[in-house]
């Protein structure tokens, strides 16, 4: 199967957007300036429009052997949109995966949230220029997370989606426990970019692993709600952790204020442990 992998291509059309989205502004800025001037009050990203309809147009649905849409009963959709919006989120609320896939979402990334929040003051603390940063911020680290998204999605299908969530996660720990190595003994701005390059490949990965793990927790029937709410709970993650390093960093430094986040980020993986791997069936495929 190829679940993983489809996530992938759809985070690598994003981030790709992300790339695009200065030159995008430029030639708005040259062409109609008013124009290109609201949008970025409004922070409204046309490339990132132009990239989403793009993939919705390429890629094909995903059906089981016998032709159908794998999820996407029309009977058991129109049995939900009759339903209640509360009697909709009180069945979801009953589920044990939902809880366990809203755990995952609310920690999992917390240790790199904690330093995307921060890398950028820390890095303009040991001397990196705004150009650099964003040079750095703009090219390399997207450059990163696309290529792991893509490593990610590739060996999830293969590794199982559970078994390479827990490995990104702790692989992104051990780039993070780099990375305050580095700045604990002083060196310099771009050392520092280098330094935190891996954690940004892995990024990528957990991206993709965790993405499709939370469509195998998803149960066909509401799992337009469900997965919602598990994207919500990783913008969550994002606010408390920058919020919790930025709180820590303050006092302690930003060694501290990024390990803090990432032991607390462990927790996803007791929580993965208690997933009960999905049946394998005909129209379902094995975590």
């Amino acid at each position: 199967g190829n679940t993983a992998l489809s996530v992938t291509v759809s985070c690598v059309a994003a981030l790709m957007a992300l790339v695009l989205t200065p030159f995008n502004f430029s030639w708005m800025v040259a062409s109609d300036p008013a124009t290109a001037g609201w949008l970025r009050e409004l922070d409204i990203d046309p490339s990132g429009i132009w990239f989403s309809l793009l993939v919705l147009w390429l890629m094909p649905g995903v059906r089981d052997s016998t032709g159908s849409m794998r999820g996407c009963s029309e009977s058991g959709a129109a049995t939900i949109a009759t339903e209640p919006l509360l009697r909709v989120v009180a069945r979801v609320a009953r589920k044990r995966s939902t809880w366990l896939g809203l755990g995952v979402a609310l920690t999992a990334g917390a240790g790199f949230e904690a330093v995307g929040g921060l890398i950028g003051p820390m890095l303009t603390d040991r001397g990196a220029s705004k150009e650099s940063i964003g040079l750095f911020l703009a090219f390399p680290v997207v450059s990163l997370m696309v290529l792991g998204g893509l490593f990610g999605g590739f060996a999830a299908d293969r590794l199982g989606h559970r078994r390479l969530v827990g490995v990104s996660v702790m692989a992104i720990a051990g780039c993070i426990m780099l990375l305050i190595w580095f700045q604990a003994a002083g060196v310099g701005g771009r050392g520092l970019m280098v330094a935190a390059g891996p954690m940004y490949f892995f990024i990528g990965s957990l991206t993709a692993s965790s993405y499709a793990l939370f469509m195998d927790l998803a149960d066909p029937g509401i799992g337009g709600t469900q997965f919602s709410m598990y994207m919500s709970a990783t913008n969550v993650c994002e606010i408390w952790a920058i919020a919790l390093a930025g709180s820590v960093a303050g006092g302690a430094g930003y060694e501290l204020g990024f390990a803090v986040p990432t032991v607390l980020s462990f927790a996803a993986l007791l929580l993965i442990g208690l997933m009960i791997p999905p049946v394998r069936t005909a129209s379902m495929e094995s975590v």
